[in-house]
């Protein structure tokens, strides 16, 4: 199972990012909306497969106390 906590942050790392390409740095320089959407997309995705990588590699903590005992009963 995935590391959902992982993804989350990937998520919102990419987000982030594509928003700032696309959006931001056009605005502040001579590059045109459409180059930063291209390239806001292709940072984004890049991103989020690195957060998809270590979200399968990183294990799921739990917590001691919980109902299922520690178990993983996904």
């Amino acid at each position: 199972m995935l590391n959902r906590k992982w993804l989350n942050q990937g998520l919102g790392v990419a987000l982030g990012l594509f928003l700032a390409t696309a959006v931001v740095v056009p605005l502040i320089s001579d590059r045109t909306f459409s180059e930063g959407l291209r390239r806001g997309l292709f940072a984004a995705a890049l991103v989020f497969v690195v957060y998809v990588i270590i979200a399968a590699l990183k294990k799921e903590q739990r917590l001691e106390g919980s109902k299922d005992g520690g178990g993983d009963s996904r």
